[in-house]
């Protein structure tokens, strides 16, 4: 056998190093007088990605992603982290999210095998000469290890990343820069010269966007994150029926029975007897299409009718009063995952420490929120659980949309426009997919 033995000549060099030089001694055969043969090996190098950490985990995501992508993947991650409490925060939940995607087979993420190397001491964020030095001491430290360094310029505070800008130059090693604004990941040489800018498109999935943002998939058996695949087929088919005939099917014969209902269950009748389940709904319909509409939707087994009431029981109650809407805005959003228009759409979504989402939907490294309701009375309640997803799941990687079934006949549109935000109402559910599309940067 080999025996390995440490180089004394660069032991004192190599001291702490990752990348110590060993000789194997080869034994000369029996009685032979031959010289030992010395073999010097080196570890292979990893090709690391030393990444500044801002309030903002999507940029430290992408530029990992979309090297695997090109076949030139990092090896390894390492974070440059201030020592402020919601930097390491932000660190820490990129660790954790990094970690689970590393464990996963090739074949199932582009991160499979992915080394985290440990930040070490913090970096000054608002001194320059400081920083610029904490910067210097990590490339030369990552070097020494033995790794092919790469910077990420994107976090930090604007100090941090121009003290990283320096202290590349000044190493002379490569740099990048997320301009998610264009979508492309711009790469500089190691004299801070422009060299190419490469669109990305990345597939990170939800629950990774989540857990780099702190935030993970709710453990509660009751509430199961799911995708269209979780809703029955015939229902799939019912729901987009009702879009395609909006006027009959939602206008004139769901919007007013749920109506009705809602404002029975909030009083009693002269008795004190509470409205209970089955409940039945007089349908009055002039127009031969809405009746046949009635028809089919009891055909389907939306609900009960008899020609003349809409009869409701209670298992199909929830349905009826709005889940209807949430299957199909996921039904009709993943139909164009085939198309390359969505990466991922989930709904409800359950996270742990926060209300349901009604369907939440990724492209590119960026999420869609969408809440779904029949009809939008108060828009500063909805408007308020929109935006603190929003803060919480990306900031300028996160957008949200307000589905309405109801149409705009009580000025609906101007009021939430004067919100700055994005509503999609009535018959113009059936350009829901395009509409959400728009709100991606692709």
């Amino acid at each position: 056998m080999a025996r390995v033995t440490i180089c004394r000549t660069c032991t004192a060099f190599c001291a702490g190093m990752s990348t110590r030089l060993t000789r194997l001694v080869i034994p000369a055969s029996s009685g032979s007088k031959t010289t030992p043969k010395f073999l010097w090996r080196k570890r292979p190098k990893m090709r690391l990605l030393l990444s500044l950490v801002g309030e903002q985990p999507t940029p430290n995501l992408i530029p990992l992603y979309h090297a695997a992508n090109k076949g030139q993947r990092f090896d390894a991650v390492k974070f440059l982290v201030s020592s402020e409490q919601r930097f390491k925060d932000v660190a820490q939940h990129l660790c954790g999210a990094i970690k689970k995607e590393a464990e996963k087979a090739e074949t199932e993420s582009p991160l499979s095998g992915m080394q985290i190397i440990d930040s070490g001491p913090p970096m000054e964020a608002w001194q320059l000469d400081k920083a610029r030095a904490d910067c210097e001491q990590a490339i030369e430290k990552c070097r020494a290890d033995g790794h092919e360094v790469t910077i990420n310029l994107t976090g930090g505070t604007k100090i941090m990343s121009l003290a990283a800008y320096q202290a590349a130059v000044n190493a002379g090693v490569p740099m990048l820069y997320v301009n998610t604004a264009r979508t492309e990941v711009q790469h500089y040489d190691g004299n801070g010269v422009p060299t190419e800018s490469t669109r990305f498109n990345v597939k990170i999935s939800i629950e990774t966007q989540l857990r780099a943002a702190g935030r993970e998939f709710s453990a509660n058996p009751k509430e199961q994150t799911c995708s269209a695949e979780a809703i029955p087929l015939e229902r799939q088919k019912v729901v987009k029926w009702m879009i395609d005939n909006y006027a009959v099917a939602v206008k004139d014969c769901v919007l007013p029975v749920t109506k009705s209902i809602n404002q029975s269950l909030h009083k009693k009748d002269n008795c004190g007897i509470a409205f209970a389940a089955p409940y039945r709904v007089p349908l009055s319909l002039r127009a031969e299409a809405a009746r046949r509409a009635a028809q089919h939707l009891g055909e389907t087994g939306f609900w009960d009718w008899d020609g003349a009431e809409v009869i409701v029981s209670k298992d199909r109650w929830d349905f009826i009063n709005g889940k209807w809407l949430e299957a199909y805005a996921v039904t009709t959003l993943s139909d164009r995952i085939v198309d390359g228009w969505f990466d991922e759409v989930l709904g409800p979504v359950y996270v742990q420490g926060s209300p349901e989402i009604d369907a939440m939907i990724s492209k590119n490294g960026q999420l869609v929120i969408l809440e779904c309701k029949l009809t939008g009375g108060e828009p500063t309640n909805i408007l308020g659980k929109l935006y603190a997803h929003e803060h919480l799941l990306g900031g300028l990687y996160g957008a949200s949309v307000f589905v309405r079934a109801a149409p705009d006949e009580d000025g609906g549109t101007t009021q939430w426009g004067q919100y700055g935000a994005e509503m999609v109402i009535g018959p113009d559910l059936k350009d829901l997919a395009r509409k959400v599309q728009a709100k991606f940067r692709v």
